[in-house]
């Protein structure tokens, strides 16, 4: 039988493997780039946490995302298409399903998030990236998860690279 990270392993090196995540890994992303990421990543926490009640007091993003964006006296990204489609289905998918969008993008944080929080640490704010007790933030999500839910995962992970791909386009024009 297979698990969720392996029916959805395809759609998840997309994303991590994007134009925008190679700059962001290797710490050349340009500051209004990730500052226009973390406010994506705002949004996308608000309307997962505005309907979702996390019991591990650490999980909950939208927050620490914003206060990183505040503190790099941030804009807030404009005509990204894909985004904004994407926002519009989290506030309106099943609870059931929103925890496929939770397994994408908070596990993202808990592990992939960490070399990035490493890379970047000394010239952006990395809030978001810290976890007081990521062992039991891992579980809580985990807790919610089905093989049931890989169509909903690859939705979230392959909307995610489209919104990717235009916030890149954005700030790093052909």
């Amino acid at each position: 039988m297979s698990t969720l990270k392996e029916l959805t392993w395809t759609a998840h090196k997309q994303a991590e493997s994007s134009p925008l995540m190679t700059v962001l890994l290797d710490n050349s992303i340009t500051p209004a780039a990730y500052c226009e990421l973390v406010y994506t990543k705002y949004e996308i926490y608000r309307a997962i946490e505005d309907r979702l009640a996390f019991k591990t007091p650490c999980l909950p993003r939208a927050q620490a995302a914003l206060d990183d964006w505040q503190k790099m006296s941030g804009t807030i990204p404009n005509n990204l298409p894909s985004f904004d489609r994407y926002v519009d289905r989290l506030r309106l998918t099943s609870i059931y399903n929103l925890w496929a969008h939770a397994y994408v993008h908070y596990l993202a944080p808990l592990y992939g998030g960490q070399i990035i929080k490493r890379n970047i640490q000394d010239r952006f704010p990395v809030g978001l990236y810290q976890f007081d007790d990521p062992a039991a933030a891992i579980a809580e999500i985990r807790s919610h998860l089905t093989v049931d839910m890989a169509d909903e995962a690859n939705l979230a992970f392959n909307s995610t690279t489209a919104y990717y791909q235009e916030l890149y386009k954005a700030h790093y024009p052909a």
